[in-house]
Order: structure tokens, then sequence, then C-alpha cells
């Protein structure tokens, strides 16, 4: 078995910011922040926070029509994709463009 190894962009992902379960409140912490990807484009913007009863974001909605050339399309993302820069109030997903767009229905 060989091990798992850490890519660059796996560095960049963790470099990228908090975990969104350290986030307290944070459907109105994470409300409309921009999400970008590992190459800095931007992917779109929360729609909605999800929580589990707890309090946790668990799931995000998230339109990234724009970024798919659509007019409007939502779509429902991992919580654990996605860390968090409370300097700059945005998110960054390790998931590629091709992956937003299969997730999209694309």
């Amino acid at each position: 078995e060989t091990p798992a190894t850490v890519t660059k962009s796996d560095k960049a992902f963790q470099a990228a910011g908090m975990p969104l379960s350290d986030i307290r409140n944070p459907k109105q912490t994470l409300a409309n922040a921009e999400i970008h990807d590992l190459a800095g484009v931007s992917v779109g913007r929360v729609a909605e926070v999800v929580t589990d009863s707890k309090g946790n974001a668990i799931e995000l909605k998230v339109d990234v029509g724009s970024y798919l050339g659509m007019t409007y399309k939502l779509v429902a993302m991992k919580a654990t994709d996605f860390k968090f820069s409370p300097k700059n109030k945005m998110l960054v997903t390790r998931l590629t463009k091709n992956q937003i767009h299969v997730i999209a229905g694309g």
C-alpha cells in the first residue's frame, strides 16, 4: 500500500483558512460570502447555510450559475469542501470547476 501523498493543492487548501466547523453562528457569518477556487477564481456565493442540531455548518447551498455560464444554478455542497478566511469574509473550495459542474448536473 502506498502512503497518501499531500499535493500542492491539498497544502493550499489547508492554508486557505479555518474549517467551517470552527465558525460560530455560520448562518450569519457565511451569509452571501463569496467563494473562490484554489486558483483564486470566483465560484459563486453562499445562498444558504444548512446546519446540524448543534448549529454547525454541514452543507452550503451555493449559486454557481455565473461561474458555469448559466443565469442561476443552486447546488448543495459539503461544508468540508470549504475553508473560511475571516479576514476576507471569503470561502475557498478545494473543488475544481469540472467537479462543481458535475455536482450542478452538467
